[in-house]
């Protein structure tokens, strides 16, 4: 489930508010080269997605995308540069333990518009990273693009039975990590010895 707590938008730099989301929603737990960016439209076998402020029972029990996992992905983010975030989602957490939790795919879902609306329109996406632990787990880094400000973002997906399927997602606006520099510590008010 999500700890609310890290949900909560924090202000690194006035007057840019910085938001911090993570989606931790499941008890359960890549190789491509380049972002969405210039990349064909994903072929019409993709599920077609269907408008929904929630998921429903079926659409958690649907089966996974047949997609590889960088295909899903770039439909993802080329939905969310459509400003069709739930369209996004939809598609994106099909067949996945992720959209059986409905209350924390609404809060991903708003969280989200509140993170596009901080940073401008999504106007790309660079896969930066790919990891992999064995043949049967990967993650996948993306830094989105918006107008004004990026965002990191990881997926993490897990193949069973020949298929992949999402299992975490990620969100962060800690890019001074990205370069393998620590975020400082906050400094505590008042007199310091």
């Amino acid at each position: 489930m999500i700890d609310p707590a890290l949900l909560k938008p924090r202000f690194l730099a006035p007057p840019l508010l910085a938001l911090f989301l993570m989606l931790g929603a499941s008890p359960l737990m890549g190789q491509a080269a380049g972002g969405w960016q210039g990349e064909k439209p994903a072929p019409s076998a993709t599920p077609k997605a269907t408008p929904s402020a929630t998921p429903t029972p079926a659409a958690a029990a649907a089966p996974a995308s047949s997609l590889p996992p960088e295909e899903q992905i770039a439909a993802f983010f080329r939905q969310l540069a459509a400003a069709k975030v739930d369209d996004a989602y939809e598609a994106l957490l099909k067949g996945s333990k992720i959209a059986e939790a409905a209350t924390d795919v609404t809060m991903l879902r708003s969280k989200t518009r509140e993170a596009i609306e901080l940073i401008g329109s999504v106007t790309g996406a660079e896969l930066i990273d790919t990891a992999a632990v064995g043949e049967n787990l990967k993650r996948y880094t993306y830094l989105v693009l918006g107008k004004t400000y990026p965002l990191r973002w990881r997926f993490y997906y897990y193949r069973s039975e020949n298929t992949w399927r999402l299992i975490d997602i990620r969100i962060s606006d800690r890019l001074v990590e990205m370069f393998g520099e620590e975020t400082p510590a906050p400094r505590p008010a008042g007199p310091q010895p």
